[in-house]
């Protein structure tokens, strides 16, 4: 995960979700 994750939009999020397989 990067440092700037609080700062990352929600699609964003919901990608990197996705690859942790949330």
């Amino acid at each position: 995960m990067r440092g700037h994750a609080s700062k990352a939009s929600s699609s964003e999020i919901i990608n990197k979700a996705m690859r942790f397989g949330f």
